[in-house]
């Protein structure tokens, strides 16, 4: 499976602090347990990319006591490493209190996986060199750069002849090498 099952992680906050969390949370976050979450600001818990974002939606959910629909973000967990997740925020009341519970799901590893099959759409497996589709999307990007700047571009094609005659003499592995 791309994504393993596990309950999702979930915080509440108040007063954007943390007040309560499951044991996913705090292994999300890799904190040994509770206490190293408890009390702490959100903020700390916020990738400086997705601090704004999550900020507005925190003020969304507190002013209009709101349900907002999932949305992708970036966290940090403890030790400062980097966590992507889809997060969910909701006003509840806990302990007589207004809180936003807030559901997380890691999503890291998809996230990973998205990265490496896009390196695969654009570079050779064999050589680790750019492929077509690469030089396609960078030729496209320097011909409307041209365009705008009114510079002129320069494409030089290079061929190899006899190349059969290195695969035919010398092995795959020299031509591939080659």
């Amino acid at each position: 499976p791309l994504v393993e099952l596990t309950p999702p992680p979930w915080l509440m906050y108040r007063y954007v602090r943390v007040v309560h969390v499951n044991s996913a949370a705090f292994a999300l976050f890799g904190a040994p347990n509770s206490a190293h979450l408890l009390g702490k600001p959100t903020h700390e818990f916020l990738h400086p990319d997705s601090r704004m974002a999550q900020t507005e939606r925190l003020k969304l959910i507190q002013t209009k006591g709101a349900a907002l629909s999932m949305t992708e973000a970036r966290f940090l967990n403890v030790d400062g490493t980097p966590i992507d997740v889809q997060i969910q925020g909701t006003a509840i009341v806990y302990q007589g209190q207004p809180a936003i519970q807030v559901a997380i799901h890691d999503v890291s590893a998809l996230k990973a996986q998205q990265a490496a099959l896009q390196r695969m759409e654009h570079v050779d497996m064999l050589t680790g060199l750019p492929n077509l589709v690469l030089l396609t999307d960078r030729l496209q990007q320097a011909m409307a750069h041209a365009k705008r700047s009114h510079q002129r571009l320069a494409v030089v094609f290079l061929d190899l002849d006899g190349f059969k005659a290195v695969n035919d003499g010398h092995g795959h592995e020299a031509g591939d090498y080659l």
